[in-house]
């Protein structure tokens, strides 16, 4: 899967942008705050339209416009696909090849990407709540089973949550909207233990590769009730052994939405054993593992890192880019950038940007 050309207009600080985009490496290097993040936002916000650096869409929109407008066209083994988002303060519209879809998982057989950022150097140390997203996003984009079956359990969530809130909420209501919950959850719960096991193997491999011999890393999922037979029942059990804390503080305070991966090394969690330069590679190994879990190549993400090359010293740059070099599409932001292995365009503080083709 690759994007062939974007042309953004009024998106964050470009008024008007076309750009033709190459197989392999693209790099994009200029001063900070020329713009070179915002073009693969643009890239990402394509593919799952929402953007990895703020959750309010009109932080998009360029100053004192009315809307921004996205398009990306984008090949993966079948013929070009184009989509296109209008984004206002009052919403957005999303439209593949000039039809408006209805749900969001219509853009899963046209687009997806992998990015890595550099607060993504604190994954294993941040909120569980972005691990778990890391898990959701990768499954979702190849199952969209998987889905709908988290927007179910979103509902059930958060009508419980609502019924909590009462001081004396319909128990016959809550324990069907339990049920609910329940049953989405176990299929929630059943996917992410297979990625994770799958996940392990590419991603230790992955890490061998960028690395000098870095200590396999051990993945660990927490699921909130351990995977086995009776499964239901026994998150049943756990619900109605935490009915009273979460009636006393008018909220659900176990189930899927607070579960979380961990790593370790020699069955030490990294958080505290791992350098920063370690937690850096191992950050862009668990970013890019997704990418080998997909069998078709077609299929196979476009790939993004934002300023992932910058902290690391020129043995382990090296290595990135070589492992880099053989995926289908990959985009490196840098503000200064001299490698003959890469398209490169360098972007101006005037918003222009010149494309020099891969020597």
């Amino acid at each position: 899967m690759r994007i062939n050309k974007i042309n953004l207009r009024n998106f964050r600080n470009y008024q008007n942008l076309t750009l033709q985009f190459a197989p392999g490496i693209n790099v994009l290097s200029g001063p900070n705050g020329a713009g070179k993040t915002n073009i693969v936002e643009a890239i990402f916000y394509l593919a799952f339209a929402s953007s990895f650096r703020t959750n309010e869409d009109v932080d998009l929109i360029n100053n004192n416009q009315p809307l921004a407008y996205l398009e990306g066209v984008f090949s993966n083994g079948k013929y070009p696909q184009k989509v296109q988002i209008e984004l206002q303060a009052a919403g957005k519209k999303i439209a593949v090849n000039n039809h408006g879809i209805r749900r969001l998982s219509e853009l899963n057989d046209v687009a997806n990407v992998l990015v890595f950022t550099p607060k993504d150097v604190l994954f294993f140390d941040d909120a569980p709540r972005i691990r778990r997203r890391y898990l959701d996003t990768n499954i979702a984009k190849n199952a969209n089973y998987y889905l709908r079956t988290l927007l179910t359990a979103e509902k059930a969530l958060k009508e419980r949550n609502r019924l909590l809130k009462h001081a004396n909420p319909d128990r016959t209501h809550l324990e069907i909207t339990t049920e609910k919950l329940i049953q989405a959850s176990e299929i929630i719960v059943n996917y992410r233990a297979e990625y994770v096991t799958h996940l392990q193997k590419t991603f230790n491999a992955v890490l061998a590769k960028i690395t000098d011999g870095l200590q396999e890393v051990k993945l660990r999922y927490l699921p909130f009730v351990n995977l086995g037979d009776n499964w239901q029942e026994r998150a049943k059990t756990a619900y109605q052994r935490t009915l009273s804390y979460d009636l006393e503080h008018h909220g659900t305070s176990i189930g899927y939405q607070r579960e979380d991966i961990v790593a370790e090394i020699n069955d030490q969690p990294i958080t505290a054993t791992a350098s920063q330069g370690q937690k850096r590679l191992i950050a862009i190994a668990i970013k890019l593992a997704p990418y080998f879990l997909i069998t078709e190549e077609e299929k196979k993400p476009i790939v993004i890192l934002d300023d992932g090359l910058s902290e690391l010293d020129e043995k382990h740059r090296r290595k990135v880019l070589e492992f880099l070099t053989p995926l289908n599409q990959t985009f490196i932001t840098v503000t200064q950038f001299n490698e003959p292995c890469a398209t490169h365009y360098v972007i101006n503080n005037n918003q222009s940007v010149t494309r020099k083709e891969t020597i």
